[in-house]
C-alpha cells in the first residue's frame, strides 16, 4: 500500500511540474481527493506508542497529493471552489 501511495506522489509531481503564477488549488477537487486517498488507506493505529507515529505523516502525504493534483488554471475554477 505504501509503493502505490509514494508512487500516486510522485507521478503527480512530475505531471505538474512547477506552478505557474495563473494556477491555484481547485478547493472542491482537492478536498474530494483528500477523502478518497483517506478512505483507501488501510486502518490506522488505535495509540501512539513510544517511536511515535507516523501515520500523521500519511495524512500529510494524502494532503500533499491532493493539493499537487488539483492545480488547475485559475480562470477554469468554479468561484465557489477558488482559494481565498
Amino acid at each position: 500500500m505504501k509503493a502505490s501511495i509514494y508512487t500516486l506522489i510522485v507521478s503527480s509531481a512530475l505531471i505538474t511540474g512547477c506552478e505557474a503564477p495563473n494556477n491555484a488549488p481547485d478547493q472542491c477537487l482537492r478536498q474530494e481527493i483528500f477523502k478518497q486517498c483517506v478512505a483507501n488507506l488501510p486502518k490506522g493505529p488505535a495509540h501512539l506508542t513510544a517511536a511515535g507515529n507516523d501515520w500523521s505523516e500519511v495524512i500529510q502525504q494524502c494532503d500533499s497529493a491532493a493539493y499537487l493534483q488539483s492545480i488547475r488554471i485559475k480562470n477554469t475554477i468554479k468561484p465557489e471552489c477558488r482559494p481565498e
